[in-house]
């Protein structure tokens, strides 16, 4: 088994996910720009914050797509030729999926990171809106979160092989023989 190999088709199918994802915010923009566009007030602020919700998403897959080989290398840390594995290591595929569900976790809340400051940043100067009610509400709620997420996600991504270590020492916990203690 090719471990990079296997690596690289998982981070362009989460590329292609996430190409998908941000091209359902298509039709939501062309609608908000063909609505606004009869007033002009608030073109600017429509067209903000409606690619911060797609931007972010698109340019992180386009990103995943293109370096997805370098991506593989650094998860695998195989050799450039990504010799053949003949038998199946439980413990590189642990260390594989905890990598790419890490950087699922990191790449969404990147682009909802990008969504919720660009739209802080559009509601309080473009529409007036009471700030204090919308920090307490609706801002550090989410900033917390998504902040919450970014550490989850950095940690998945780059400290798999010591979440997959805990795991199988967790695993062999219950197969070792527990003692009488000597009286």
């Amino acid at each position: 088994m090719n471990y990079r190999i296997t690596t690289k088709i998982a981070c362009r199918l989460m590329a292609l996910y996430f190409f998908i994802l941000s091209i359902n915010y298509l039709p939501s923009f062309i609608i908000n720009l063909i609505y606004y566009s009869k007033s002009m007030d608030n073109v600017g602020f429509t067209i903000i914050i409606s690619l911060s919700y797609m931007l972010p998403l698109l340019i992180m897959s386009i990103l995943l797509w293109i370096y997805s080989e370098k991506a593989a290398a650094l998860i695998t840390k195989e050799s450039v030729e990504g010799q053949a594995v003949q038998s199946v290591n439980i413990s590189n595929i642990a260390i594989i999926a905890f990598t790419v569900i890490g950087l699922y976790v990191l790449i969404n809340s990147i682009s909802d990171l990008a969504r919720i400051i660009t739209s802080y940043f559009a509601y309080t100067r473009e529409m007036g809106v009471n700030i204090e009610n919308y920090l307490y509400k609706d801002f550090i709620p989410n900033l917390i979160k998504e902040l919450i997420r970014l550490v989850l996600g950095t940690w998945l991504t780059f400290g798999s092989k010591g979440i997959s270590k805990a795991i199988k020492a967790v695993r062999e916990l219950g197969t070792q023989t527990i003692e009488e203690p000597k009286q």
